[in-house]
């Protein structure tokens, strides 16, 4: 995996990782912002670089906010402008074949 570009936070993320597996969400207090500039990542796993251009990651416990998020992969553009909640929930759901 390799990662260029800029990377600006301000997290505050407070509890124990063993609430975390555990799935105590009422003990955790993650918040904070991400901002991505001029980022490209890549990866065995993808067949080309993924592109952030720009964007901003806000998060309150469960919830994700993107803000003016713009990449693109190959020739196609993605955008979200939007939000996530109840992201750990769904995060710890067993997987299914």
């Amino acid at each position: 995996m390799d990662l260029d570009g800029f990377i600006a936070t301000d997290l505050n993320l407070s509890g124990l990782q063993s609430d975390a597996m555990a799935g105590n969400i009422g003990k955790l207090h993650n918040a904070g912002r991400l901002t991505l500039q001029n980022i490209a990542f890549t990866s065995e796993y993808l067949q080309r670089p993924l592109i952030v251009k720009s964007g901003v990651f806000r998060f309150d416990n469960d919830k994700i906010w993107f803000e003016k998020f713009n990449s693109s992969y190959g020739s196609s553009d993605i955008t979200m402008d939007g939000h996530l909640s109840n992201v750990v929930n769904i995060s710890w759901l067993p997987s299914r074949p």
